[in-house]
């Protein structure tokens, strides 16, 4: 298995070819999404379009993944796995745009409620200095 990074706006996009099979694959994969997430990547889709093969690590190295950054973080999305592999125990995305749509939908979501929280509590603090007055 080898990795390729690009860039889209504000997603790294990490392109997974070949077998996503053995400790060593789950290994590399684990160790280069992390590398982004601590980098303060605030998006990243993994691509799993070219790869040929996948197995429990493998299976189990994604749903770690998916598990810790849903809980804590960026947008994670994992796209394109071809149809012939085993069917992955996360959402997954039929392609990147697809899941670009996703995260740019999340994360105006996330916008609108900080947003509406900070002018809640504005608001709020607004009307008590009124009440004192």
């Amino acid at each position: 298995m080898w990795l390729t990074e690009r860039g889209f706006a504000n997603a790294a996009i990490l392109d997974v070819h070949g077998s996503l099979t053995g400790t060593a694959a789950s290994d590399l994969l684990q160790t280069t999404v992390r590398t982004h997430l601590a980098g303060g990547a605030p998006m990243l889709i993994l691509n799993l379009a070219d790869v040929s093969d996948i197995d429990t690590e493998g299976i189990n190295a994604l749903t770690a993944l998916h598990a810790a950054t849903r809980a804590f973080g960026p947008e994670v999305r994992i796209a394109g796995p071809p149809g012939d592999l085993p069917s992955l125990p996360v959402r997954t995305y039929p392609s990147v745009d697809d899941a670009l749509t996703d995260i740019r939908g999340a994360l105006e979501r996330r916008q609108s409620r900080l947003l509406g929280g900070t002018l809640e509590r504005a608001l709020t603090s607004i009307r008590a200095m009124f009440r004192r007055t």
